[in-house]
């Protein structure tokens, strides 16, 4: 039993280490200095945040494909390609996005210039009611602190 391992190890053990010690193709031309390169190239300003479906999207995703050439990953999958399809929802921001909190018949009102803004998922709404003013509604016991001590005050829409 023990020449068998031996053996088995006489064997398979320069295959494992010589396996480990190969580099990958192309690795000794990746270095810090062209990967800092690569990030400041693809963060920079001209590609505008990469907002998917736009030109710089686009244009970062040919240069990535691009890399992976060089670098001589071939493309994967039933497709054959270095990318996936995915659906994205993407919802913008209309005109006239407003908040109106009246209080005791004194409107404030809030836009996206002044601070106020919706999610973009969010729906289209007028609403009437009472507010509670609640500040965040922390309660941190073992730090002596509750925002909701004391109860919740209304505060009565005009």
């Amino acid at each position: 039993m023990i020449i068998h391992r031996a053996l088995v190890a006489a064997f398979f053990l320069p295959a494992i280490i010589l396996a480990q010690s190969s580099p990958a193709p192309k690795n000794d031309i990746i270095t810090a200095a062209k990967m800092r390169a690569d990030l400041e190239f693809l963060s920079g300003d001209g590609f505008r945040g990469r907002l998917t479906d736009t030109p710089e999207n686009a244009l970062a995703l040919e240069w990535v494909k691009g890399r992976f050439q060089w670098l001589g990953l071939k493309p994967m999958g039933a497709m054959g390609t270095y990318f996936l399809p995915y659906d994205l929802s993407i919802g913008a921001l209309a005109a006239g996005n407003e908040l109106t909190v009246t209080i005791g018949g004194a409107a404030s009102r809030y836009n996206l210039s002044t601070g106020f803004y919706p999610h973009r998922y969010s729906a289209s709404t007028t609403a009437t009611a009472d507010v509670a003013f609640a500040h965040f509604g922390i309660r941190a016991p073992a730090l002596g602190y509750d925002d909701l001590a004391g109860g919740v005050r209304a505060e009565l829409a005009g």
